[in-house]
């Protein structure tokens, strides 16, 4: 059970660090294009 659990936590983690890293991609993508305008 333990080891379930922990894969689940790392999941999660792991799926808000891919979400994290989207926002920020997407939030400097944004940035960069009020920057040329």
């Amino acid at each position: 059970p333990i080891v379930i659990e922990t894969a689940k936590e790392f999941n999660l983690s792991y799926h808000q660090f891919k979400s994290f890293g989207a926002a920020l991609i997407s939030h400097q993508k944004m940035l960069w294009s009020l920057g040329r305008a």
